[in-house]
């Protein structure tokens, strides 16, 4: 268990570099480069349409360039939850967390993956 949660089932605890509610796909990508935006936006695109090899090919290629930006945590995580596989979510997940602790949009996945 991480100090930053107090259980599996609640998210991390909100900490004082808790930013404000990313609530457009602009902000949320806040920080990437034009190539990691498109990749990233691509990932989500295959994601939606139910095409998760494509997805994934996608996230690689954006990882590759920022693997800690916490929008490319999220979608990893959606995407091992979405194979079936909520274990390989949660790092990713908590990852994410701990850099927008009061993201909706991480915490929503975090409730659905538990």
């Amino acid at each position: 268990m991480n100090a930053d949660h107090d259980s599996i089932g609640a998210p991390p605890v909100a900490n004082e570099a808790a930013g404000r509610q990313r609530t457009t796909a602009a902000s949320r990508m806040e920080g990437l480069s034009g190539i990691a935006v498109r990749y990233l936006q691509q990932a989500a695109r295959e994601l939606d349409q139910g095409r998760s090899d494509d997805s994934g090919r996608a996230l690689q290629a954006v990882a590759a360039l920022d693997p800690n930006h916490p929008e490319v945590l999220r979608l990893q995580a959606l995407l091992a939850y979405r194979r079936g596989q909520p274990q390989r979510a949660l790092a990713p997940l908590q990852r994410a967390l701990a850099q927008w602790p009061d993201d909706a949009a991480s915490a929503a996945a975090w409730r659905a993956a538990w």
